[in-house]
């Protein structure tokens, strides 16, 4: 869309991520639905990665607790190439 600023939409991009509200850029550069579909993805993907996370854990007696941080390092991949896709489409 003309007269977007792609820096910004991939900042709202990042910092709503990190809240759980991805797909805020994309829904300011004029693209709802898409928006939408990360937004509800990302929600579902949340969703499933701490039900894994919960059943590591508690089969394994909390041992399967080091599991958390390669998850975060997922979150942060999926963050940062929703930003990169926000960016890129101004």
């Amino acid at each position: 869309m003309v007269g977007r600023n792609p820096g910004l939409s991939a900042i709202i991009e990042i910092v709503g991520g990190f809240f759980g509200i991805l797909g805020l850029g994309h829904i300011y550069n004029g693209y709802f639905n898409r928006g939408i579909f990360f937004l509800f993805g990302y929600w579902i993907f949340i969703a499933i990665e701490i039900a894994v996370y919960l059943i590591f854990a508690i089969a394994t007696f909390g041992i399967g607790a080091i599991c958390l941080f390669p998850i975060f390092l997922i979150n942060l991949f999926i963050i940062i190439f929703s930003a990169k896709i926000a960016f890129d489409e101004t």
